[in-house]
């Protein structure tokens, strides 16, 4: 199964969307970029996507390399989404290295960039979409650890040649920046093939007040955890993964709280491996009711973590 799409921007112009219905099965519609930017015809593309019965997906491209400027370009991207409906999934564009951003996100390490991602991706899906990213193979090759992405991640693959060269795994291939098509009058337009279908679209509700308390009421555990808990300090906010975030989850799972774990993913514990936003606020919760504040997560976050859970 090949399905054709598109991938547009304010680039494109105004866009006649009924023409377009009938030549592709899906669009990719840039909602923004940067901190505070909205792509122009965003409003426009989504909505006419919609009236001509185009499922559509969004994505955000990401300038910075810095991590409170990477957070709010997430932040950015997410407040577009707000009481939209995708049927694709929403994607980070990691592709910038211009260096009068001072950093780009491409003067990173390797390890820096894949922790930006699974932060956003993260931040994705527990938005209520499906978290996807675009790179091209070289970023995917030498600027991100892409064995690291979860499973549920879509990958986008950017790569103009008569067919893809890149090894690893990948769901969508954009083959061409120069394409034509009767309904959009730029010059170049990116082609894209998609190799999967997707469920039908989620609308993510309107940000209610932001929660300090993610504890859910479930009964305590006293089990005993089948993790080892990590000997080290993890940097706030910072990913967590593999047992130490495994570690983390089970506590607070016990403990009554939303995690945002990927059900899809979780193992017979319930955890999944990959502790992201929601995880961080139920860690964040815990530390406040004992009156630690917010911060890194070290031996007095564990410690009381485990109090929590009254083990």
């Amino acid at each position: 199964m090949k399905l054709k799409g598109i991938d547009v921007s304010e680039h494109q112009g105004t866009i006649a969307w009924e023409k377009l219905k009938g030549q592709v099965d899906f669009v990719i519609i840039r909602s923004s970029h940067g901190m505070n930017e909205m792509d122009t015809q965003w409003e426009q593309n989504y909505a006419g996507a919609k009236r001509a019965g185009i499922p559509a997906g969004a994505y955000h491209y990401f300038y910075y390399g810095d991590r409170t400027k990477n957070q709010k370009e997430v932040d950015n991207f997410l407040s577009k989404l707000v009481g939209k409906s995708l049927e694709y999934p929403a994607f980070i564009d990691f592709e910038e290295c211009d260096p009068k951003f001072r950093p780009p996100l491409g003067a990173l390490p390797k390890d820096q960039i894949t922790d930006y991602a699974l932060y956003a991706l993260g931040r994705i899906r527990d938005a209520g979409f499906m978290p996807g990213i675009y790179a091209n193979k070289h970023w995917l090759t030498n600027h991100l650890d892409a064995d690291q992405l979860p499973g549920d991640v879509i990958i986008w693959l950017a790569q103009y040649n008569s067919s893809p060269t890149y090894s690893g795994r990948y769901d969508l291939w954009q083959y061409t920046d120069k394409g034509h098509m009767d309904g959009v009058m730029s010059s170049g337009l990116d082609l894209n093939y998609c190799f999967k279908t997707f469920a039908p679209g989620i609308a993510s509700p309107a940000p209610g007040p932001p929660s300090t308390d993610t504890h859910t009421g479930l009964a305590r555990s006293s089990e005993k955890c089948p993790y080892p808990e990590p000997s080290y300090t993890i940097p706030h906010r910072k990913n967590i993964t593999g047992d130490a975030a495994r570690w983390f989850q089970w506590h607070l799972l016990r403990a009554g709280y939303d995690c945002g774990v990927n059900k899809a993913a979780a193992d017979k514990y319930g955890t999944d491996g990959f502790a992201y936003a929601k995880t961080w606020d139920a860690i964040e919760a815990v530390t406040r009711k004992a009156g630690l504040g917010i911060g890194d997560a070290g031996q007095k976050t564990r410690e009381t973590i485990k109090e929590a859970n009254n083990l």
